[in-house]
């Protein structure tokens, strides 16, 4: 999810109607909720000179208000997550178990953290980090993590 295409649009265009925060509360409430279903992730980006507007900052407010209350929820940073990605990875969890413990498919989490996941397995075999061998897809060799 990304604020911008909800707020970031000229208020006096015809081109994308104003859509109110509450508007965008019930469809962020509505894609955490089947994120937390599914135990995947629910990502945010936010620009601040987007999101930070009183109305949309109190709207905000209320989304975290709303995530917090779920049990099992963990607020992270991009970073935070490629951290716990790389530490299940160099524990010996299979990429795919640790694709599905973050809420990724396997090919996402091994293009997303590819980096971190590079930077804990200098040492290891590396062809368990084979994005084809968990997806069936055979990716040139520019694409191989």
């Amino acid at each position: 999810m990304d604020d911008y295409p909800y707020f970031g649009m000229d208020r006096t265009s015809t081109i994308r109607p104003h859509i109110t925060p509450s508007d965008v509360l019930e469809i962020w409430s509505a894609e955490f909720d089947m994120a937390y279903e599914e135990g995947g992730m629910f990502l945010l980006t936010m620009h601040p000179q987007i999101i930070g507007h009183r109305s949309r900052i109190a709207m905000l407010e209320e989304l975290i208000q709303y995530i917090r209350s779920k049990p099992g929820v963990w607020f992270a940073t991009h970073e935070e997550v490629a951290r716990a990605a790389a530490e299940l990875l160099s524990a010996g969890i299979d990429p795919a178990d640790a694709a599905n413990q973050l809420g990724h498919s396997a090919e996402m989490f091994l293009r997303v953290y590819s980096e971190w996941i590079d930077g804990y397995a200098k040492n290891k075999d590396k062809s368990r980090f084979d994005i084809g061998s968990l997806t069936g897809h055979r990716p040139g060799k520019k694409e191989l993590i």
